[in-house]
């Protein structure tokens, strides 16, 4: 299964459990999680400057799926040091460049590390930068987000019917538990 870096360790737990019931029971009787990561996966750091990842429990989000105000807002916030524009900066170390690494194309990406490494971009010119790929890497999450958000039978529809398909695979793994545990 696919998964961010920051949920591997969540991978390792179940595969460890499993691991641990199959070796009890002496028999095979849960799978082995396995997981995979995509090359181009990232932690995206907070808009705090903390070194936590962005998470909505921390409060230190970009709400994509807000409206654009509310995202230039977030956006605007990021915390920056007090360098003028013309002072050469190293990219690595300006946390909105950090962000945008996660949503901007590649070029796009090295002609902003380019302009903050010569002194040609202040903070300023590096949030719109990022507020414009933040608004065009979401547009087509964002109208599939309000689509279902404005059809909830059609969610809860394919909400169902996934359950009606894991059901029949969890109701197997379960029966096979249950008769190691008890012997049956």
């Amino acid at each position: 299964m696919p998964v961010g870096k920051d949920q591997v360790q969540h991978v390792e737990i179940a595969r460890d459990i499993a691991g641990m019931v199959n070796a009890h029971y002496g028999k095979q009787l849960l799978k082995l999680p396995e997981y995979s990561l995509t090359k181009n996966a990232v932690l995206v750091p907070g808009i705090d400057g903390s070194k936590m990842k962005m998470s909505k429990s921390s409060n230190n989000v970009i709400p994509i799926f807000a409206d654009k105000d509310e995202i230039k807002k977030a956006v605007f916030s990021i915390k920056t040091d007090s360098r003028p524009m013309e002072e050469p900066k190293d990219p690595d170390g300006v946390l909105v460049y950090e962000i945008y690494k996660a949503v901007a194309p590649e070029d796009k990406v090295a002609e902003m590390a380019e302009g903050l490494r010569a002194g040609k971009l202040g903070y300023g010119h590096i949030k719109n930068m990022l507020l414009d790929a933040v608004l065009d890497a979401t547009v087509d999450a964002k109208e599939k987000y309000e689509y279902y958000m404005a059809h909830e039978k059609e969610v809860n529809e394919m909400l169902e019917l996934g359950a009606s398909k894991a059901r029949p695979i969890a109701t197997k793994v379960l029966e096979r538990l249950k008769n190691a545990v008890f012997g049956r």
